[in-house]
């Protein structure tokens, strides 16, 4: 998946996901968006601090516009 800047909101927003069902970010929804649930417990990804987890929850409850 292209993360580069330009390139990573079409890869992320409204896009279903290939690892389980379900869309990697839903806006306004962090609870069902794959990336939220992907970086919650039990799963925990290790790489990405507590802090930015709650980056993008906020992100995404707020529209996860295109910033």
């Amino acid at each position: 998946m292209d993360l580069r800047s330009g390139q990573s909101y079409s890869n992320l927003v409204g896009v279903p996901a290939t690892t389980q069902p379900g869309i990697r970010v839903v806006p306004f929804s962090p609870d069902t968006s794959v990336l939220v649930l992907k970086l919650a417990p039990p799963s925990n990804h290790r790489n990405v601090s507590a802090t930015n987890q709650n980056n993008i929850r906020t992100w995404i409850s707020a529209g996860a516009l295109n910033n």
